[in-house]
Formats: structure tokens, C-alpha cells, sequence
């Protein structure tokens, strides 16, 4: 895994809890040898605009995979469905035309304790983790397909 080049994008949205996502995220990365000049954090404000980021760093042709953090709770407004739709169909898109994977771990919980729940302290329940290790076997994957 050393020279497997990874960028994640963080919501800064409830960023108390997205700075636990990317904590074991790099953890996982580190875990697995990567190189830390490997890895590129980009912050964006919210979960609408991670596909475009997404898409920009994949312009850049530097990275193997993206990782997608942050947090989307349900609120009272339609808000919530009209920005989880465009996230998840936005990454979608980037992903199936550019044939680099992003991995999805954008939390889009109902309320805030489910989200902390899936941040937990540990490699076996926070979502950052799972998110890069995820993101590691998908670059293996598709170069062993490209062999």
C-alpha cells in the first residue's frame, strides 16, 4: 500500500463527529502501511458539494481512490431528502464515469445518536475506518482487473 494515493473529503458539517471518521481513517491508512505524503485532506462546507470536489481531485489524475466523510441528519424540512438524493447520485455519477472508486461513508442518519454510534472510538465501529480499508481494496481490486 505504499503507493497508493488516497484523497478524503470531509463535510464540515457536525464536524465534531466527522473528526472522528477521519481520525480512524487515517489510522486505517497508517495501520496498513501507507505513506502519510500519500494521503490528501480536502474540507468542504457541506455534503452537497463533495461530488464536484470529488470530481475536481479525480481531474487531477493523483489519486487511486476517494473517501467521502461526513454527516447528514434528518431534520423537519425537505431539505435533508433534496441534498441526500443529490449526494448520492452526484458520487454515483463521478464514480461510474471516471472509473476511480469513491467510497460512500457520508453518515445520513435520522437523528444524531446514530451518527456518534457509527463514529465510535474503535476500528469495529467507526465508519472511517471501514471507509479506507474499503477504499484500499478497491484499488487493489481494479489493478489486479487492469493486469
Amino acid at each position: 500500500m505504499n503507493n497508493v494515493k488516497i484523497a478524503i473529503i470531509l463535510s464540515r458539517f457536525h464536524e465534531s463527529i466527522g473528526k472522528k471518521l477521519l481520525a480512524e481513517a487515517v489510522k486505517a491508512f497508517k495501520d496498513k502501511k501507507g505513506k502519510p505524503e500519500n494521503l490528501t485532506l480536502i474540507r468542504v462546507p457541506g455534503s452537497f458539494e463533495i461530488p464536484l470536489t470529488a470530481k475536481k481531485l479525480i481531474d487531477t489524475k493523483k489519486y487511486d481512490a476517494i473517501i467521502t466523510l461526513g454527516v447528514l441528519v434528518k431534520g423537519e424540512t425537505y431539505h435533508f431528502e433534496a441534498v441526500a438524493k443529490a449526494l448520492v447520485d452526484g458520487i454515483r455519477s463521478v464514480m461510474l464515469e471516471t472509473g476511480v472508486p469513491i467510497i460512500f461513508e457520508v453518515l445520513i442518519v435520522p437523528d444524531i445518536k446514530l451518527a456518534e454510534k457509527r463514529a465510535g472510538k474503535t476500528p469495529d465501529n467507526n465508519k472511517g475506518y471501514s471507509a479506507m480499508i474499503s477504499a484500499l481494496e478497491m484499488v487493489d481490486i481494479l489493478r489486479n482487473l487492469s493486469k
